[in-house]
């Protein structure tokens, strides 16, 4: 399973979204994987100068014909240590919010 959508799933369970009806369960996962991603794609961007980006961007340009393995072997290539570290404070931070914002 990719790992945000399983972020997304735990966070739902955490906040007992889990047993909503499915339509309405899928459209707040949905919206929640597109919060995910914009979040890390700040980090990725963050992490990269003027060509990377750039680079990156083409990478990514079709969602329907990534190539996942090159998308990772770039990030790996391209950013620092740290990066990991800032995409789980990315994700972190969201679900703090979320959380807060379901009580």
């Amino acid at each position: 399973m990719d790992p945000v959508n399983e972020f997304v799933l735990n966070l739902m369970k955490e906040a007992k979204l889990d047993t909503l009806p499915d339509d309405f369960k899928q459209s707040l996962q949905d919206q929640l994987m597109v919060q995910a991603y914009r979040r890390i794609g700040v980090v990725i961007m963050e992490e990269l100068n003027d060509e990377q980006a750039g680079q990156f961007t083409e990478l990514v340009a079709n969602p329907d014909k990534i190539d996942q393995t090159a998308v990772n072997d770039f990030l790996t290539k391209n950013t620092t240590e740290k990066f990991a570290d800032k995409i789980k404070t990315a994700l972190t931070d969201l679900a703090v919010e979320f959380l807060k914002s379901q009580k």
